[in-house]
């Protein structure tokens, strides 16, 4: 979870970003909301919960999705995803 703080302005929803033109405004508003911007990305090391959060976007129509890998060893992110999750949510 400590690695998604750094993402925490990305996590913000649209309205907290509305207007904001002054980059450390938003550094303080992220900062403010890192202990919870977890709960905006999918955090998780069990690819059935991942097919599980991403299927409803599948779903309603989505084509095009974006994945992002905050850790360390990035490559060993997208191998795993490529082979764990990514052909369960092909159709």
């Amino acid at each position: 979870m400590d690695e998604t703080k750094e993402w925490a302005a990305l996590a913000l929803p649209a309205e907290d970003k509305v207007g904001v033109e002054d980059p450390r405004e938003m550094e303080r508003r992220a900062q403010a909301a890192a202990d919870k911007a977890h709960t905006r990305f999918i955090v998780s090391s069990d690819p059935d919960e991942h097919i599980a959060k991403i299927k409803p976007y599948l779903d309603w129509g989505f084509n095009h999705l974006v994945f992002h890998f905050p850790g360390q060893d990035q490559e060993r992110a997208m191998r795993l995803y490529a082979k764990e999750v990514l052909p369960r949510l092909r159709r």
